[in-house]
């Protein structure tokens, strides 16, 4: 081959991989964007990976745009170095999301244990309590049917925790611990107040 026609080949091989673009730190930014999402990053820190996806779209757009422009003159170090900042922060936030994912279900599990313990001993107060008394009877059932609600709840956290939603089930255990404390403390009450003076004294 002529030497002319090795210098238009090697120009023509230029221009072609100008015209391809930064396909592989793209394909590597958004595989590490889907890495964050599938980490829980959108659900443990909406707003950080919010900003990184804007950030993803806002330079994929550019590239398009600079696609258009003409190979000679044509630079994509920007974009590239654009791309390589997406990449890095997404990986940094799945691992941020990896932790706080861990540090939720730990306390989810607290709070099973403790709603779990709750339930118990509002039982043995159940037990403990009065039988005479129709108003007291009335609340006692009432309570019953709170108990027992507590438990299916309880059961439901448990589902909710076994599907990896930590943070709804952290959510509803603290709801459920704090719901049958109430009823606790109101099974204290009554039984207290249907205690007869002499027997207080």
């Amino acid at each position: 081959m002529k030497p002319l026609n090795l210098i238009i080949l090697g120009f023509l091989l230029v221009i072609a991989g100008c015209s391809l673009g930064p396909v592989q730190e793209i394909a590597k930014a958004k595989a590490a964007v889907t890495a964050a999402k599938a980490a829980g990053a959108e659900k443990y820190f909406s707003q950080e990976f919010k900003s990184i996806q804007d950030s993803l779209d806002a330079v994929l757009t550019d590239a398009a745009k600079l696609n258009l422009v003409n190979p000679l003159v044509r630079s994509y170090k920007k974009i590239k170095a654009r791309l390589a900042t997406v990449a890095a922060d997404a990986e940094r936030l799945a691992q941020k999301a990896d932790r706080e994912k861990a540090e939720v279900r730990k306390e989810v599990n607290a709070d099973l244990e403790k709603l779990d313990s709750a339930i118990t001993a509002t039982k043995e107060l159940m037990q403990l309590a009065p039988k005479e008394g129709k108003k007291l009877k009335t609340l006692l059932e009432t309570k019953a049917k709170e108990i027992e609600a507590t438990v299916k709840k309880e059961t439901e956290i448990q589902s909710l925790k076994n599907n990896g939603e930590f943070l709804k089930a952290r959510q509803a255990a603290e709801s459920a611990v704090s719901a049958i404390g109430k009823v606790q403390d109101e099974i204290t009450s009554a039984i207290e107040n249907a205690v007869p003076t002499e027997k207080k004294k």
